[in-house]
């Protein structure tokens, strides 16, 4: 791939996956509302996040998040991440929900503009970048919403539950 076709493609993509952000953030507020009670410690879901920026495959981020499923230890990380099958949804997001849908939404965006632009690219490669971008920023989304959730008391207002009789 020449040096044109390596921006545009850049460009492209990073703009497509801009257009995916605001269903991205509204699912991993839902998503982290499930941890309400549970004890999960900040660090807990920062080290996923690290396993996704670090890695080039799903795989490896998702199976990180099934072996902290798994994890019975004496400060019980395993039913932390049970709680609420918050795990499961984790992985069922990245999986088959909302990531891998505005994954194939972006590269398929993004190949459209290229396309229009004369440039070249692959729409297979495309989806994994997007796929393994999009993954890390649910995480990262996910991780700033439990934060809040923790220091900023916001369980009730992203659960929607603020202000009604519940």
């Amino acid at each position: 791939m020449n040096e044109h076709n390596k921006i545009l493609e850049h460009l492209a993509l990073n703009q497509a996956i801009k257009c995916q952000l605001d269903k991205i953030i509204v699912q991993a507020n839902k998503t982290v509302v499930l941890l309400k009670n549970s004890g999960m410690e900040k660090n807990q879901i920062r080290n996923v996040l690290n396993v996704a920026v670090e890695s080039d495959h799903i795989e490896v981020t998702t199976n990180f998040i099934r072996y902290q499923i798994g994890r019975i230890s004496s400060n019980d990380t395993g039913k932390k991440w049970q709680y609420n099958d918050f795990g499961e949804k984790v992985i069922e997001d990245i999986e088959k929900g909302i990531v891998k849908e505005c994954a194939n939404l972006a590269s398929q965006k993004a190949m459209k503009e290229i396309n229009e632009r004369n440039g070249n690219s692959d729409l297979q490669n495309l989806n994994n970048k997007a796929y393994i971008k999009l993954t890390a920023l649910y995480l990262g989304y996910l991780n700033r919403a439990f934060y809040y959730c923790m220091d900023g008391n916001g369980w009730d207002k992203l659960s929607g539950k603020e202000g009604k009789n519940v």
